[in-house]
This record gives structure tokens, sequence and C-alpha cells, in this order.
């Protein structure tokens, strides 16, 4: 059924009982065009964690001790049937949007969580996906995903998400997972800081919109300069380049 009549009942009844700090998974009502899955979250039964009474199904009425058989109580689960929820959004006058309503409809929603952090050029990237220089163009993904927060596993599943929608030049091959988990390695172990604004595996994702774009090319523009034209590459100062510490290692 659309995830955005689950969200609106489940909020309306969290209303009524005055719960709206609970959280609510999936957090949005549909995905973008350019988005391939959405939030990530732990499931339960984790096997390692279970005989902690950790990630198992508890029981309210009995201050939240967990069910003696976490199977059967999975089996007795009754699903809430989409008819159902009509009837709810009905009886309460909710207001819902069926996204499916027309599947070639522009949708817009807000960033997945935790991945709103993250500068213009990074969610670009890993919203289109890239044609060259993918380890690099890994490396520098990971150190902002590290930024924010997110965990090494859910770096690593986002990362190989991202590398199937690179379409690397001439017979060049997709990025491969043990590659991926290099990058993300050296990322998530070693205390790298920089953007890579200079590097060109992130240059053509710029944005005007990033405060990083604005600052370089603000200090670029107010500084002296003796040709009426900008360096090339080959041309870059040391100064511009990437420090040795920031290169991932080969």
């Amino acid at each position: 059924m659309p995830a955005a009549k689950a969200r609106l009942v489940v909020r309306h009844i969290l209303t009524e009982i005055g719960r709206l700090d609970v959280e609510v998974f999936p957090k949005q009502d549909s995905l973008t065009g350019n988005a391939s899955y959405g939030n990530f979250i732990n499931a339960p039964l984790f096997g390692a964690l279970v005989p902690q009474g950790r990630t198992v199904f508890v029981k309210p009425e009995n201050s939240l001790e967990p069910y003696p058989n976490q199977w059967d109580f999975l089996e007795s689960i009754q699903r809430v049937p989409e008819k159902l929820l009509d009837e709810i959004i009905e009886t309460n006058q909710l207001a819902v949007q069926d996204s499916r309503a027309d599947p070639h409809a522009p949708v817009q929603s807000a960033p997945p969580v935790g991945l709103s952090g993250l500068p213009p050029c990074a969610r670009r990237m890993l919203s289109e996906g890239v044609t060259h220089e993918q380890r690099v163009a890994c490396f520098r993904l990971a150190v902002h995903l590290k930024r924010i927060g997110i965990p090494y596993d859910m770096a690593v599943a986002s990362l190989r998400v991202w590398a199937r929608k690179n379409k690397p030049n001439g017979d060049r091959r997709i990025i491969s997972d043990q590659e991926i988990l290099a990058q993300t390695s050296y990322a998530y172990t070693r205390d790298y800081r920089g953007s890579g604004c200079d590097q060109f595996a992130v240059r053509p994702f710029c944005s005007p919109t990033c405060a990083l774009f604005q600052k370089r090319n603000g200090a670029r523009n107010n500084a002296p300069s003796t040709s009426s034209s900008a360096p090339s590459e080959s041309h870059l100062t040391t100064s511009e380049t990437p420090t040795a510490k920031e290169e991932p290692q080969p």
C-alpha cells in the first residue's frame, strides 16, 4: 500500500495519544525519481543480540519482557489491510495524496534523514553516479558520510548502491565491492577532513550554492592575478591540490 496512507494514519494515532516523539518508518511518503532506496533501519532479531534480550519483540503490558518465542509472535501478527486505512482516513477526514495516481508525475520530497548535511556535490554524486575517477569519488563520498555521522556499514551499503549508477568512460569497469570497502576503510580509519574540491572527480559536481564553493571562489576572485584566464588543471599550484595526507591509499 502507499506509504503516504500508512504514515498519515500513524501520525493521526500518535497525535491522538500525545506521542508525536515516536519515530516512524518509512520517513517519506515517496522517493524522488533519482532515489533507489529509502531510509536505513536496524531490523529486529539481529542474531548476536537476541540472547541479550535486544532487537527482540517485547510485551508492552508486562514491563517490556521479551516474548518467549519470537517466531510464534511473528506468526500471530495480523497485517492491516489498506481498506481499513481508507476507512480511518475517511472517518477522520484526513487528507492523503496517492502517489500512485500518476506514476509519471514528479515527486518532491526532503532528502533522506541524515544525508541533508552533505554538500551539494556529494548529494549529486550519490544521486547521479560518476563517469570517471570512481575510487577517488568513492573515497571523498565516504569522508563526507563519516563526517555527518553515517555508520561505516551503512556507508558501505550506500556506496554499493551508488556504484550501480556509475557509467565509466570507455571500457572501464564499475568499481568493485572490494574497492569500495578499501576506500571506505581509508576514510573511516583515518582523520581526513578535506572536501576534495580541486580534484577532477569532484569538480563536475560543484555547485555555486555550496558554501565551500563560494568561499574558495571568493578568495580566488579577491586574490591578485597576472592572467585573465583561469589556470588549467595542469597549472594548479601545490596549495590548490590536495596534500598527500588527504589522498586515499593506492
